[in-house]
């Protein structure tokens, strides 16, 4: 009964202990390594751009026949 009292505080440590563990299980290794295991070994990765502007009455106009 005194652990729902303090579900709060129970809940926060749990999370502590999950992302102490994360850290610890992560391996560490050299950029190189950790590159090539997301699978960007050496490409590049294309960045896109998107640009674009709002319609004038008329072209909403033009859509709507």
């Amino acid at each position: 009964m005194e652990m729902f009292r303090n579900m709060e505080v129970v809940l926060m440590l749990c999370f502590g202990l999950i992302c102490a563990a994360a850290l610890v299980v992560q391996p560490r290794g050299d950029g190189e390594a950790a590159r090539a295991q997301a699978g960007l070994d050496g490409a590049q990765v294309p960045v896109v751009i998107v640009t674009g502007k709002r319609l004038s009455p008329a072209q909403k106009a033009s859509l709507d026949r």
